[in-house]
């Protein structure tokens, strides 16, 4: 066998992957955790009622290697099987890929030297824990045109994220801390979840009871899990360098996506939101980061039922029921037609300013340099060609 698990002072790592009918990209998969430069690995494969040939490559990678471990179960979704690895994990830390998505090879090496760097930096200020991270996070490699001659890497939004107030700095990134620690660096909740660019202390997860819920096929799942993890953890631990290559998916996939599910986004926003109503007395800060992605899901969608659907209007109602009205019309980082439907919504009397007006499209031109700065100018045009 190669690459056997081998006695270690390092940590050991619990990687769960969850596999339903992934068998073109399983193997590369798999190879990307097999070949870290970091050997002291767990790789819990659990395969999701599958019904093509996930399997039997899950059972040969467990035979050329002991660290693979597969657990054949019928189906459940997402939340319900990463839930399973989650339970079954020995490692001190977990990592979840997704097996259509791969590592680099010094992903795992260099998240666990950013840990024990923040875990130094921060032991004044955390003593009692050593100032271990709950979170060690990275932007990640979006893949574009995927598995054609096209196929790009691109930057995610959030890489280049510049260090919070209050953030202690690290060689390639920063250390935040707080209660929580988000509240400080929100940036990590607004773009897309990206669960897997990330390794979660094993003990974290299990003093706050964090698990995915249970939801049916994929449905979004990773939505809910962001929110409770972000809105417990003491100290997130970032480095500015991707490691993770996220196949994207398309926008005609979203499309379908949503055409299938109308109440999709809007049901994950409100699972968010209960997460969020169980930790009393949160920086406003977190409250407005998931305004935020609930507002830009919510265009999305309705961009594909229509404005005048009735799921449409229906569901933005609920959503917009449980925002609160000064945190929405006091942010700065919402525009004024979306400060203006929620108002209506509401019943709300609001006329936007012609500073706040100006306010917001300096803010947007910012953002709009900041993204084509990070992902690069042709990247960008990729980006566009998607559209």
């Amino acid at each position: 066998m190669s690459n056997p698990r081998t006695s270690s002072a390092k940590p050991l790592i619990s990687f769960v992957v969850p596999v339903f009918n992934a068998a073109p990209y399983l193997s590369q998969a798999l190879r990307s955790l097999r070949e870290q430069t970091y050997s002291n690995l767990e790789i819990l494969c659990l395969n999701d009622g599958s019904t093509d040939t996930s399997l039997a490559i899950l059972e040969q990678h467990a035979s050329e290697d002991d660290r693979v471990l597969v657990v054949d179960k019928p189906n459940e979704g997402y939340g319900a099987t990463c839930n399973r690895g989650i339970n079954e994990a020995h490692g001190e830390w977990i990592g979840i890929l997704e097996p259509d998505d791969w590592l680099l090879p010094d992903a795992v090496e260099a998240m666990m030297d950013t840990a024990q760097e923040a875990a130094r930096i921060g032991s004044d200020a955390d003593a009692d824990r050593a100032a271990v991270p709950d979170i060690v996070k990275t932007p990640y490699w979006r893949v574009l045109f995927a598995d054609t001659p096209e196929q790009a890497l691109v930057h995610c939004y959030y890489r280049g994220t510049p260090a919070p107030t209050g953030a202690k700095q690290l060689s390639n990134g920063w250390l935040a801390q707080g209660e929580p620690a988000v509240a400080s660096c929100t940036t990590l909740m607004e773009y897309h979840p990206s669960i897997w660019s990330a390794l979660y202390r094993a003990d974290f997860l299990r003093e706050h009871g964090i698990r995915f819920l249970p939801i049916p096929g994929a449905g979004w799942a990773d939505n809910p899990f962001l929110v409770e993890t972000m809105a417990a953890a003491r100290s997130i631990a970032y480095l500015d360098e991707p490691f993770y290559c996220y196949r994207e998916e398309t926008p005609a996939h979203f499309d379908s996506t949503i055409r299938n599910q109308p109440t999709l986004v809007f049901d994950r926003w409100n699972d968010g939101a209960d997460v969020l109503e169980r930790h009393a007395g949160l920086d406003t800060r977190v409250m407005q980061a998931h305004y935020h992605r609930g507002f830009n899901n919510r265009d999305k969608a309705a961009a594909i039922l229509g404005e005048e659907s009735p799921v449409t209007i229906e569901e933005t109602a609920r959503m917009f029921a449980r925002m609160q009205p000064e945190l929405v019309l006091g942010d700065p980082a919402l525009s004024p037609v979306q400060k203006a439907l929620f108002a209506t919504t509401r019943g709300i009397d609001y006329r936007p300013s012609l500073p706040e007006t100006l306010a917001f499209k300096v803010r947007s031109l910012r953002q709009q340099l900041h993204n084509v700065r990070t992902v690069g100018l042709q990247s960008a045009r990729a980006i566009a060609r998607l559209h």
